[in-house]
């Protein structure tokens, strides 16, 4: 219903003694596009919404709980991680922690948007073959948009670590500084879904 009057008018070329009515111009064709975007995001909202639940139990039933993972999509494998971050993702009930199969591929900084859209939609298919139920997502500033934007259109919900740092100084012999950083896993802060 949001888009049936949209589709009409595009159907009949805004021609009908409807669709007549308000002039074709400029104005109308941007009113229109904005309207019309609006409502299919609205749509597109609604059929996650509706969606997201029963497609992650869907897959679940369908792999067995046991095969369902939480997905670490970073370039911080597994065997980095502390027992305390470990511990936190498998109390997120997504099933066992799992590094992705090669790890993370390195973005070049010359790719385009297209590029690392086009990347990010095939990790997204590997992590539905994996039966990931959740994926921590981190790295590459625009690989990790569009990656949480298609995991979350697969059902797939996504987590980033948050960390608190440690900093020491030491003044070296030759009067520089040297700075040592520690980060300390502290929760998992998920990703706000990009239509709600």
């Amino acid at each position: 219903q949001s888009v049936q009057p949209f589709r009409n008018k595009l159907d009949h070329c805004w021609f009908g003694p409807d669709h007549a009515k308000a002039p074709f111009t400029r104005a109308t064709a941007d009113d229109f596009d904005k309207r019309l975007a609006t409502a299919c995001n609205l749509t597109q909202q609604l059929v996650r919404t509706v969606s997201s639940d029963t497609a992650t139990e869907t897959r679940a039933h369908v792999a067995g709980d046991e095969a369902r993972c939480f997905l670490n999509l970073s370039n911080h494998p597994l065997e980095t991680w502390s027992e305390a971050q470990l511990r936190a993702a498998r109390a997120l009930k997504f099933g066992e922690p799992r590094d992705l199969d090669g790890g993370m591929p390195i973005v070049p900084p010359e790719a385009s948007t297209e590029e690392v859209a086009r990347l990010a939609s095939h990790l997204a298919d590997r992590a539905v073959e994996l039966h990931a139920a959740g994926a921590h997502v981190a790295g590459d500033f625009s690989l990790t948009h569009a990656l949480v934007l298609e995991l979350q259109a697969r059902a797939i919900r996504c987590y980033a670590a948050t960390t608190s740092r440690q900093s020491t100084e030491r003044l070296r012999e030759d009067g520089t500084v040297e700075r040592t950083s520690i980060f300390e896993f502290v929760s998992w802060r998920e990703y706000s879904d990009a239509l709600s």
